[in-house]
């Protein structure tokens, strides 16, 4: 389960635009018993077929979860997209799910290094 969805310094100053909005980036930190990553939400929101939309940052999620080998994935939104175009409405999200927990990363290794000692045997 997620352990806390907090305000953090990662986020601080981060809704006008300015740090985390260039280049859309998710920040992952390990602090040693958990793993949080932050990332900014935009909203577009779409009233003119004929005016393209201009995303608006809405929030700063952050989240962390105990680091564990079973971790449960985190889960961003990445975009809210509010259409109401020629009587049609409707709201959907775009979400990001971050894979945490380490089975795969040691699995990923240990393949890797077994096929470093068969490089090096042949």
């Amino acid at each position: 389960a997620v352990v806390s969805t907090q305000s953090t310094k990662l986020c601080n100053g981060t809704v006008d635009g300015e740090i985390l909005d260039d280049e859309r980036n998710l920040y992952v930190v390990f602090t040693g018993t958990q793993v949080c990553s932050g990332m900014l939400e935009k909203e577009i929101k779409i009233t003119n077929p004929d005016i393209k939309p201009t995303p608006t940052v809405k929030t700063c999620n952050y989240e962390c979860v105990n680091a564990t080998m079973d971790a449960p994935n985190m889960e961003f939104n990445y975009y809210d997209w509010i259409i109401n175009v020629d009587n049609k409405n409707g709201s959907f999200t775009d979400t990001l799910v971050v894979k945490a927990g380490t089975g795969n990363n040691i699995g990923s290794i240990l393949i890797v290094f077994c096929l470093s000692i068969m490089a090096k045997l042949a």
